[in-house]
């Protein structure tokens, strides 16, 4: 093989490799807004990063988006529960996917398909969204950007710990997803309403100087929420209530997280001296969460 046979194929091996990496890249893209479609459909709201890395993590390793979806119907929070009656659901399922209520044909439509079992709760939202065209389409799409953008920017272990139900953070951002339609003009009005929960909420710039110190004192503040979030579920458990219970182990799963993202950082901050114990400490809080098991 002569020198202009080699540099051929080298060129080759590079657009093969960055074909390659932009398949990858979209295939992650398009696996992060599959799930953000779910949790929007179900839940109305944007993932928690946890639950967004757990979700994506099943789906990579080969499981059917359909059994993802059912997961989704059985969870306590999910708006297509049992107990609704099917022109409720795909009320839900509408206000939650497109901003607005069905058409009263289309509500008799989709409701009668529910009550004669043609189609389950998780097929339900699946079909719908799949299905989507036109001003639907637009506005379904325009709500997954703004919950993606709210999921990502979930990116401190502060706003990790804040962004659990009934505090000021998740109720402001799930109020800036729930204004998005299908007017372009309602995502940037929503981004920017989530930029100003998230500033309201974002720690102090920590000094380089004191990055461990800082990084020590979050993850005895996670350590501290995981101990009472663990008191509640054991609490809520005793008493019975289901409702109680899921909402006790969704915010354990999401102080969890949150609790190995503050052990990463004193990992990544700690000197030389002090890596081990720091390396003890993250393997400890992420077999943790792994041993729990991040729900939606």
């Amino acid at each position: 093989m002569n020198i202009i046979q080699l540099k051929m194929v080298y060129m080759l091996l590079i657009i093969f490799s960055c074909l390659f990496t932009t398949a990858k890249a979209s295939s992650v893209n398009q696996q992060q807004q599959t799930i953000t479609q779910l949790y929007v459909g179900f839940f109305g709201r944007a993932p928690d990063p946890s639950g967004l890395a757990y979700w994506e993590s099943v789906l990579s390793a080969g499981a059917d988006i359909s059994a993802i979806a059912n997961s989704f119907a059985a969870s306590k929070d999910s708006m297509t529960g049992p107990r609704l009656t099917p022109e409720l659901i795909v009320t839900n399922v509408y206000k939650n996917l497109f901003a607005k209520a069905p058409d009263p044909s289309v509500l008799v439509y989709w409701s009668l398909k529910l009550a004669q079992g043609t189609f389950t709760a998780a097929q339900l939202v699946l079909q719908i969204a799949n299905s989507a065209q036109g001003v639907e389409k637009q506005a379904l799409d325009n709500r997954i950007t703004v919950a993606s953008s709210i999921t990502n920017s979930l990116n401190t272990t502060n706003l990790i710990l804040e962004y659990i139900p009934g505090t000021d953070l998740y109720k402001n951002l799930n109020a800036a997803l729930s204004s998005v339609t299908e007017d372009a003009h309602s995502v940037d009005s929503a981004n920017s309403a989530v930029q100003t929960a998230i500033s309201g909420n974002s720690a102090p710039a920590t000094p380089p100087s004191n990055n461990y110190t800082n990084s020590q004192k979050d993850l005895a503040k996670a350590e501290d929420a995981v101990t009472t979030a663990q008191e509640n579920l054991t609490k809520a458990q005793a008493g019975g209530n289901e409702k109680a219970i899921n909402d006790a182990k969704e915010t354990l799963s999401i102080v969890l997280s949150a609790k190995v993202e503050a052990a990463q950082q004193v990992y990544d901050s700690a000197p030389t001296d002090a890596k081990a114990a720091a390396q003890a400490t993250l393997d400890s809080a992420t077999a943790a969460l792994k041993q729990f098991g991040v729900v939606a």
